[in-house]
């Protein structure tokens, strides 16, 4: 009797245990499914929040191209009014002068000619001297024009440099905050060098194994942040416009080093656009730069503005 009450005890201790560990199981298997499903869900409202981020980027570039591409109209009709412009002026000043001398001169000889002819009809023959000296007369100043229109020669001091605007085109780019070419995410490894201005091509975004540069070695939650509701503060940068384009980073740290001390200078733009980028070393030392908004660099007055770090989109995300 002992012996079975010992086994019935021994299989429901047994019995217990296995509907335990069946329930521990099945309470698992829910627990990480529905951090699976929640997972899959943020990653699909991260790859909705980045394209919509992208779209954003992508209407700047459109509207960025498509004012440059209105300018370029605006001048080229400027251009080409001055181009008419200039030819009514040379044709008034040594073409249309030649034309009425000729038309005058012309217009004296057929005069000349029908009078001498009805003389001649009448059979008076009193003035054909004096009027065939005027038809010589006549004829000699014609020759004399018609060897001055065509020794004439017209030439034209004009050109249309487009290298400059050229090279200005191949400079425009998308960048970083402090310059470096690319579309970068939170988290994103940067080029231990920036490639230079104007050299920036899609070959220098590429990695050594021919993949972009870009941040997929990092988790997307680190590359998208959640909405703040606000732009970060003042950085430690400040912008710089109207430098003398022969400025040198010497003498952007000589003047704007007596607000604090300097930590990198971003000087590439100067000779093409006559700006740069200056970063301090603490927000403080950058606030009061920001407090003369206007100083002398070289001899010229020059412009001291607040650098934005934060691009928002429509859709809250914020690209750092």
């Amino acid at each position: 009797l002992r012996s079975l009450v010992g086994s019935e005890m021994c299989i429901r201790d047994r019995y217990q245990r296995r509907v335990r560990g069946r329930k521990t199981v099945s309470e698992m298997a829910a627990a990480w499914e529905k951090t699976a499903e929640e997972a899959k869900t943020d990653l699909e409202s991260h790859k909705e929040s980045l394209h919509s981020i992208c779209d954003t980027l992508r209407e700047e570039v459109r509207s960025g191209f498509t004012a440059l591409r209105e300018q370029l109209d605006a001048r080229e009709k400027h251009l080409l009014e001055m181009v008419d412009e200039a030819e009514e002026k040379e044709k008034a000043g040594t073409l249309t002068a030649r034309q009425e001398s000729v038309d005058k001169c012309c217009e004296q000889l057929k005069a000349k000619t029908a009078e001498m002819k009805d003389l001649l009809a009448q059979g008076v023959f009193n003035n054909i001297a004096a009027i065939t000296s005027e038809i010589q007369e006549s004829e000699g100043e014609l020759k004399a024009l018609r060897s001055d229109i065509g020794e004439l020669q017209i030439k034209v001091d004009a050109q249309l440099p487009t290298q400059h605007a050229k090279d200005a085109i191949e400079r425009v780019e998308i960048t970083a905050k402090d310059g470096t070419p690319g579309v970068w995410f939170s988290g994103n490894t940067r080029p231990a060098s920036r490639p230079a201005a104007g050299n920036f091509t899609h070959n220098s975004m590429m990695q050594s194994g021919g993949e972009p540069m870009s941040a997929l070695s990092t988790p997307i939650r680190s590359r998208i942040m959640p909405p703040t509701g606000s732009p970060s503060p003042a950085p430690r940068a400040i912008y710089i416009n109207g430098l003398p384009h022969d400025t040198s980073e010497a003498d952007l740290r000589e003047v704007l080093g007596e607000f604090g001390e300097i930590d990198m200078v971003n000087s590439r733009h100067i000779a093409s656009g006559g700006f740069a980028f200056v970063f301090y070393t603490t927000n403080e030392a950058a606030a009061r730069a920001l407090e003369k908004p206007r100083i002398t660099i070289k001899g010229k007055m020059v412009n001291v503005l607040a650098k934005k770090q934060i691009v928002t989109s429509p859709s809250g995300t914020t690209i750092a």
